[in-house]
């Protein structure tokens, strides 16, 4: 799109189904949804694109479902939707692509249901969407996960509305604070319908559970909620 006129450009990758995500990092568009083909190539639901010619790079994920959000980090691409597989790994719902080849890391949070929106600070990525669980351990619909694919112990517990609904579609970090927004009445321990804004990025050594098993030394997240845990040092 022309920013001075309002025209669209001649770049048209010309995308064969809906294109729900974006993202751009230097000269390389990448591009989520519900498409089989893109950029004059096969493509399932995901893809990169040159930002000038509008063709499909060799870079192919090739998810086996929807992709609803990517977000790039470095040297990786992480993506969320209702897929199972994507990058040549079994994935569920969420995963971390490797920017160049496309496969998936060992990073596995693993969702139990949709995640619409990711946003990253740091080594913290967090994730809403419309699940029960993440990275091990219960989290409704919002929660933040380490670089290990762990849940660290921030819990905003995401609550239905009147309509039994509670889905976050949209994360953003911006300096010291997380923006949550989705469809919602309370989160975090408070009242605030469909919108909400935590503190971020505050981290201690502790311990994290997973599957029961106590995991030491494993950086873990605090922020945001009106209340939460203490944490105890493994020292």
């Amino acid at each position: 799109m022309d920013a001075a006129t309002g025209l669209a450009t001649s770049w048209d990758p010309g995308a064969d189904g809906a294109v729900w995500t974006l993202a751009v990092s230097g000269s390389t568009v990448y591009a989520g949804g519900d498409f089989q083909a893109v950029g004059s190539q096969s493509r399932k639901y995901v893809a990169a694109l040159d930002a000038s010619t509008g063709l499909a790079t060799s870079w192919n994920p090739d998810a086996d479902d929807t992709v609803w959000v990517l977000v790039v980090s470095g040297s990786t691409v992480y993506g969320g939707g209702d897929f199972s597989r994507i990058g040549g790994q079994v994935r569920s719902h969420i995963a971390a692509l490797d920017v160049t080849s496309g496969l998936a890391s060992p990073w596995n949070p693993g969702a139990s249901g949709s995640v619409y929106s990711i946003a990253v600070s740091g080594s913290t990525v967090y994730a809403g969407g419309f699940f029960t669980s993440l990275g091990g351990q219960k989290r409704n619909c919002l929660g933040a996960v380490n670089d290990k694919g762990y849940a660290t112990f921030w819990n905003p517990n995401v609550g239905k509305n009147v309509y039994d609904v509670a889905k976050v579609y949209a994360l953003a970090v911006v300096s010291d604070y997380l923006f949550a927004g989705g469809d919602f009445l309370s989160i975090g321990g408070e009242v605030r319908p469909n919108f909400a804004k935590f503190l971020s990025g505050v981290e201690v050594s502790g311990r994290v559970t997973a599957g029961g098993a106590a995991l030491p030394g494993v950086a873990i997240t605090l922020s945001g909620a009106a209340k939460y845990d203490t944490v105890t040092s493994d020292e």
